[in-house]
C-alpha cells in the first residue's frame, strides 16, 4: 500500500510484472568496518525540507530547493544560520523555472533547469555568467551536468518497444562549442536488471565526481546502483547492482510491503562514494551511510540515528554535511569523517 512518509515518495513508476527477489548483492554490503556516528545538529533557520541537491564549501552549505521565490539558499556551516537566498524563480537571464541539480564547478556553480533544458552557470557569488542550451533531439532530459565548456552529460528516459521506460545516458556538445549535437549514447541494460529494465527509471539520486570522470546513480526503491567512468566522448559502465529486494505485482503503482527501500542521498569525492540508504521496508529508515570506492568495493558502514534527506562533502572531504530529520524538524547536521 501507499505509505505516508517523511521521505515523501511522490512518484512511483508502474513496473508491470517486475519482480526481483533474492537480488541482494552481498559483496557490496560486506563492509570491512562499521562505526556509529552522532550528528552535530545545527539550530538551523528556515530550511528547505526536501532538498533537491546540496553543495558545500569550507564555510557554507548551499541547499537547492524553491523557497520564497528563490532556488539556492546559503547556510553557515558553523551554526546553520541562513546567510542568503539566490537565483530567482523565473525565465529571465540567470533565473530558473524548475531546478533539477546544483553542481559545483572550478569557477562557481551550475544549475540545470528541466523546463528550459539549460545548464545555467553562476560564479562563486551566484552572479549569472552564461546559459548552455541542451541539444537532445526534443527528448526529455531529467538531469544534465557540464563535463567541460564544450560537453555535457545527460540522463533521461528511453523507451523499449514503445512500452517499457528505462534510462539512457548521453554526452552532447554544448551550443557555444564546435561539438554541437550527440557525441556518445549509452543505453545498455546490465544483467542485474535485464529482467526489469524499468527499475532504472525509478526515482533516483545521481551525482558526478568533482573531476568529472565518474558518475553514479542509485534508486530510492530497491537500491539499484549504477557506476560509470566518464570522459568527454565516452561512457563506460563499471557496475550495476540490485542491492535490495523490489517486487511490483504489475497491477498497481503502489509499493508492496515486502519491497525494500534504497537510497535517499549520495555524495562523492574523486575517490569514494557515500550513499544514505535504508535496506529495509521502512521508507524512513535511510539512516545508514555506505562508503564505497568508485569500483564498488565496500569501505565502511556509518550507522546514524536520523533520516537523511540530502548530503554533501566539504572540499577537503573531512566533513559530511546533511539535511536530516531531528526533533520533529528538518535540520542541517554534520559528521567529522575519520
Amino acid at each position: 500500500m501507499w505509505r505516508n512518509t517523511l521521505f515523501g515518495l511522490e512518484l512511483i513508476f508502474l513496473l508491470a510484472g517486475c519482480s526481483r527477489k533474492d537480488a541482494t548483492s552481498d559483496n557490496m554490503l560486506q563492509f570491512p568496518e562499521t562505526e556509529h556516528a552522532e550528528w552535530i545538529v545545527s539550530e538551523t533557520d528556515e530550511l528547505v525540507p526536501r532538498p533537491i541537491a546540496l553543495c558545500s564549501t569550507d564555510s557554507s552549505v548551499f541547499v537547492l530547493g524553491l523557497m520564497d521565490g528563490k532556488w539556492v539558499h546559503e547556510y553557515s556551516l558553523e551554526n546553520g544560520k541562513l546567510l542568503g537566498s539566490r537565483v530567482s524563480h523565473g525565465q529571465g537571464p540567470g533565473e530558473v523555472v524548475n531546478a533539477a541539480d546544483l553542481c559545483m564547478t572550478k569557477n562557481g556553480f551550475d544549475v540545470y533547469d528541466t523546463d528550459t533544458k539549460r545548464i545555467i552557470e553562476f560564479d562563486d557569488n551566484f552572479q549569472f555568467v552564461s546559459s548552455y542550451p541542451i541539444q537532445a533531439d526534443n527528448s526529455a532530459v531529467w538531469e544534465a551536468w557540464r563535463l567541460s565548456d564544450k560537453t555535457a552529460l545527460l540522463r533521461g528516459p528511453r523507451f523499449i518497444d514503445d512500452e517499457i521506460i528505462t534510462r539512457s545516458l548521453h554526452i552532447v556538445g554544448l551550443n557555444n562549442s564546435d561539438k554541437n549535437g550527440m557525441i556518445f549514447s549509452y543505453g545498455d541494460i546490465a544483467p542485474a536488471v535485464e529482467s526489469c529494465p524499468q527499475a532504472l527509471a525509478l526515482q533516483s539520486v545521481s551525482i558526478l565526481s568533482p573531476d568529472r570522470r565518474h558518475f553514479a546513480t542509485a534508486t530510492t526503491i530497491g537500491g539499484v546502483m549504477e557506476i560509470f567512468d566518464i570522459s568527454d566522448d565516452s561512457i563506460a559502465p563499471v557496475l550495476c547492482q540490485y542491492l535490495f529486494n523490489v517486487d511490483f505485482d504489475g497491477q498497481s503503482s503502489y509499493v508492496p510491503d515486502q519491497t525494500q527501500y534504497g537510497f535517499s542521498a549520495i555524495t562523492v569525492d574523486n575517490n569514494y562514494l557515500y550513499g544514505a540508504y535504508s535496506g529495509t521496508s521502512d521508507p524512513n529508515g535511510m539512516t545508514r551511510i555506505g562508503v564505497w570506492k568508485w569500483d564498488g568495493t565496500p569501505v565502511k558502514l556509518i550507522e546514524t540515528d536520523n533520516l537523511i534527506l540530502g548530503m554533501t562533502l566539504t572540499p577537503a572531504s573531512k566533513m559530511l554535511v546533511a539535511v536530516i530529520f531531528a526533533g520533529n524538524e528538518f535540520r542541517l547536521a554534520k559528521i567529522k569523517l575519520k
